[in-house]
């Protein structure tokens, strides 16, 4: 009776044993041939799948000949769908070749709450300014990238020929309430508030966070108008940089210059420079009508070498 069962069951498995038709091959990644490992493989309609390995092999028993819908997905690349035609003695050496899928992730800032936000979802007024637009702006001195923003005051009475520039926010008429921040560490000088913008390289910058009010139960009293946070230049496997010159009246010439990168040998140690330089003959600020020989040229003179090393 045992013996009539187990023959039994043999007739009725082995229409499946029979049909069953493997599909090998490999997922890899286009252009190119580098692998795509975990790629989840489904045939489609059915409860049939299986996940590609390290070296980007798969093999799929499907219970079937004829065509069959294969939908292959993994996160990072466009879904790619298969239309197989499986003879009876199975597929071998399938190629599916994956695209890669660029996300666009939203605007995110942290100086509002010091770790990392939607834009959109803060609950105070922020404006982000981009590499692309601080790229666009012709500037002159890092305080030029904010005189667009609404709500930011920049004063600089003589222009670039001024000792430097006041920056405040929401009507507060002193620098020493708006707390500006290099990648997080204060600007803003302890005797007045002031701050030094010529401390900047604005080729070195990558973006600007302005948080627009209040600030003070997370920053203290510096922030009254708001917060100015600028982030420099991530350093990169490759050496980047960039360079930047420029003529103006009075005999006035500027140059800036970024470079950074990261040691081969010590992928974990990175490296930057930066340097600015500027000067110009200047002008008698005086009216023409009113001036005396104790009335002399304002003129300009800066320079500033920076270095900075990340491990």
């Amino acid at each position: 009776m045992t013996a009539l069962k187990s023959f039994i069951l043999f007739l009725l498995l082995m229409p499946a044993i029979l049909f069953a038709q493997d599909i090998k091959g490999f997922v890899i990644e286009n252009p190119g041939n580098t692998p795509v490992a975990n790629a989840n493989l489904l045939v489609s309609g059915t409860n049939l799948g299986t996940v590609s390995g390290i070296d980007g092999s798969f093999t799929l028993k499907v219970q079937k000949t004829g065509k069959v819908r294969l939908v292959v997905s993994h996160i990072g690349y466009t879904t790619a769908t298969e239309m197989l035609d499986i003879p009876v003695s199975g597929l071998q050496n399938i190629i599916i070749r994956l695209e890669p899928k660029t996300f666009e992730i939203p605007e995110t800032v942290i100086t509002a709450t010091r770790t990392k936000k939607n834009i959109n979802d803060l609950p105070a007024s922020a404006r982000l300014i981009t590499t692309e637009q601080i790229k666009d702006m012709p500037s002159a001195a890092i305080d030029d990238l904010l005189r667009t923003e609404a709500g930011i005051n920049v004063d600089r009475k003589n222009g670039i020929f001024s000792k430097n520039a006041s920056v405040n926010m929401r009507g507060l008429n002193s620098s020493a309430r708006t707390l500006v921040m290099l990648d997080g560490v204060p600007m803003n000088k302890a005797d007045g508030g002031g701050v030094n913008w010529n401390r900047v390289n604005s080729e070195s910058v990558e973006r600007i966070e302005v948080i627009k009010g209040p600030g003070s139960a997370m920053y203290g009293g510096n922030a009254m108008g708001g917060v100015i946070n600028i982030f420099t230049k991530d350093m990169q496997a490759e050496p980047a940089g960039s360079i930047k010159v420029s003529l103006g009246s009075c005999n006035t010439q500027a140059a800036q210059a970024w470079l950074s990168g990261r040691i081969k040998k010590l992928p974990k140690l990175g490296w930057s420079i930066n340097s600015f330089y500027r000067r110009g003959d200047g002008y008698i600020i005086a009216p023409e009508e009113s001036r005396d020989s104790t009335d002399v040229k304002t003129y300009l003179w800066e320079y500033n070498v920076g270095a900075l090393s990340e491990d």
